[in-house]
């Protein structure tokens, strides 16, 4: 028989205290860490499911059972947590077939993580769904409500088609007014207060010898009255100032430096 002395017990005795004292420490701090999960899983601004999953004879999944829930569960779902904490997912529901089950099965086979965007009829609303295993047979879900995004995003998707639609009409008009514009025998542009030309159409590039290109941007004043000739601006601005100016005759003098009289000349303040 073996007789272990005093200083082997002692040894033994604080080597067993110490094993009891690391094992509250890790108690402590499994409970701790729990405490932080729960308290992540409880207060998260998006709602969380756990779940179980039921099998049929086939071990097909063919339906599951919601385990627990969090805070803001309801506030996604418009359900009471204590309405659904037990229940599978058809009665929890009130459908005929658990919801998303197809997605749930590959999540099950494959362990991988699934992540959709979905409307749930039931509700009349939009969700956003990440669903995760836990380990086999069981699985997360972490899901917000979209609702209000999707439907302000389908608002202004119609307004921008709308407006859009507006845009290539308007621009459909232009291109046919200026075709019209252009086509017209007679000169027609547009000139602002301070005589930069803006428009030309091609009749006015045809008498004055000129590209467009050349004529916007330029002063119509100094461009085609140049010496004595600009007086005739002088007197059809001071006009102006007055009323309308219809049939004015004006003489110009084109990019050859040919003069041309330009009559009727109609123009509108």
């Amino acid at each position: 028989m073996e007789v272990i002395n005093n200083n082997e017990t002692e040894f033994l005795r604080a080597e067993l205290e110490s094993a009891k004292f690391k094992l509250v420490e890790l108690q402590i701090k499994l409970e701790n860490t729990e405490k932080k999960y729960k308290s992540l899983f409880y207060n998260m601004s998006e709602g969380v499911a756990l779940h179980e999953i039921v099998y049929d004879e086939n071990h097909k999944p063919v339906n599951y059972k919601i385990i627990d829930v969090n805070n803001r569960f309801e506030f996604h779902t418009g359900l009471k947590k204590e309405t659904v904490i037990g229940k599978l997912a058809t009665d929890a529901y009130k459908v005929s077939e658990a919801p998303y089950i197809e997605d749930f099965e590959k999540l099950e086979k494959t362990g991988q993580s699934v992540y959709f965007e979905t409307y749930f009829a039931p509700m009349n609303k939009y969700f956003s769904v990440s669903a995760f295993s836990i380990q086999k047979g069981k699985f997360a879900t972490i899901f917000c409500d979209i609702t209000n995004i999707k439907l302000n995003g389908e608002k202004l998707y119609k307004s921008n088609q709308i407006l859009k639609t507006q845009a290539e009409n308007m621009k459909s008009e232009l291109e046919r007014y200026k075709e019209i514009i252009d086509n017209l025998p007679t000169i027609s542009c547009g000139i602002k207060p301070d005589g930069t030309i803006t428009f030309v159409n091609k009749t006015c590039e045809t008498i004055t010898g000129y590209a467009s290109e050349e004529l916007i941007g330029n002063n119509w004043w100094n461009l085609f009255y140049p010496g004595d000739l600009y007086l005739q601006a002088i007197k059809l601005l001071q006009i102006l100032d007055i009323n309308d100016v219809i049939d004015y005759e004006m003489i110009l003098v084109d990019k050859k430096g040919k003069k041309k009289i330009i009559i009727p000349v109609h123009v509108n303040n």
